[in-house]
């Protein structure tokens, strides 16, 4: 059932990557941490060592952490620069109006 698992987080991985990558950047970061959930997931199948407790429990936790911080500041990037022209072009209308 794990295989199954793996399976599905690479195709979500390359659904944000190549698919909803073209609308956001943030989706690159998602899409690339479900790849290598995908990778965790295999090697939790292959080896004998659970992949989920312990230290190597620790590492993928930090690193999931990692990959929430990092969507979180693309994410407030992207919707700070979308917000810049948009205030750009409200105070343009509104001096263009006063001007009349």
């Amino acid at each position: 059932m794990g295989y199954v698992y793996a399976v599905l987080w690479f195709a979500v991985g390359m659904i944000l990557v190549f698919k909803m990558g073209k609308e956001n950047k943030a989706f690159f970061a998602v899409g690339g941490f479900f790849f290598f959930w995908g990778i965790w997931q295999t090697l939790n199948e292959i080896l004998t060592v659970d992949m989920y407790v312990g230290i190597y429990g620790w590492i993928f936790k930090g690193t999931a952490l990692l990959a929430l911080i990092l969507c979180v500041l693309v994410v407030y990037g992207e919707r700070k620069k979308s917000l810049i022209p948009t205030e750009k072009n409200k105070s343009s209308n509104d001096s263009n109006n006063t001007d009349k």
